[in-house]
């Protein structure tokens, strides 16, 4: 063996010795600030249980200390934050498209079973007017309390994201975004309860308003130089009453008597000789 391949191998027992010394020295550390983490987590379990016995206010104030200083029940409690959230956001959509389908749902058959029987038309203004009652009913229960409780949860999960910035900032971002959600909600039931209410004045316009009367047209017979003649005339519309009066808009009566003894008059020439 070589002088230069001694020196190389003295050169790496020297560096495996020294690697030997550094991994005790790194177990030793290790194991000491191992100890002293179990040291400073008797200490605090200890201090933790004297002030829970002492005031309840500190325990719970130490609880949240240790929430936040823990990631993994920071991350459960905003998941559980979340959830609650999403349950009611789920739950204010469902109720919005249900009322949204019943409503169309309901003013199809309504229009079918009009159209099949004519005499319902005149009353179409009334049923439109009542589905906008109901529609008015439904976006109380939903500005008042759906909303209100999605509301809560989000201005909950926005207070706890405060904490975890700029780690946990999911709903603060899309609270940015969602740009005065609560107008377009009423938005949204304005316009449908406006339709409503145009078609229920449009429906009664058209086809619920009482036909204007029609004024009568009476022949009238006079006597000229002993020669009988007749002419139409039309006359506001008019109460007959049960002897035979015709009673005008001015509050007059006249009789008009016929050969047939009527109230009006059987034919052009009867009753004037």
């Amino acid at each position: 063996m070589s002088k230069k391949t001694s020196a190389e191998l003295a050169e790496l027992n020297e560096a495996q010795l020294r690697l030997n010394e550094a991994v005790k020295a790194a177990d030793e550390a290790a194991a000491n600030a191992k100890r002293r983490q179990e040291d400073l987590t008797a200490a605090y379990e200890s201090l933790s249980a004297k002030l829970k016995e002492s005031s309840p206010d500190a325990a719970k104030l130490l609880a949240g200390k240790k929430m936040w200083r823990d990631p993994e029940l920071m991350l459960d409690q905003w998941n559980k934050y979340e959830t609650i959230a999403m349950h009611f956001n789920d739950l204010t959509m469902r109720f919005r498209v249900q009322a949204l389908a019943a409503l169309a749902a309901v003013s199809a058959l309504a229009a079918l079973a009009s159209s099949a029987k004519g005499e319902l038309l005149q009353y179409m203004w009334v049923f439109f007017a009542f589905l906008g009652v109901l529609w008015c009913a439904a976006w109380l229960l939903d500005a008042f309390y759906y909303s209100r409780m999605l509301g809560g949860a989000v201005e909950a999960i926005l207070d706890f994201e405060k904490h975890t910035a700029p780690h946990i900032v999911m709903s603060t971002k899309i609270k940015s975004f969602a740009y005065r959600w609560r107008a377009w909600m009423h938005t949204f039931y304005w316009m449908i309860l406006v339709s409503l209410f145009v078609v229920a004045f449009g429906a009664y316009h058209y086809l619920g308003a009482p036909a204007p009367m029609q004024p009568l047209t009476l022949p009238i017979t006079f006597t000229v130089d002993g020669r009988s003649a007749s002419a139409p005339s039309a006359v506001p519309p008019v109460a007959r009453s049960a002897a035979g009066n015709v009673q005008n808009s001015t509050g007059g009566s006249s009789h008009a008597t016929t050969g047939c003894g009527g109230a009006l008059p059987c034919s052009s020439g009867a009753g004037g000789r």
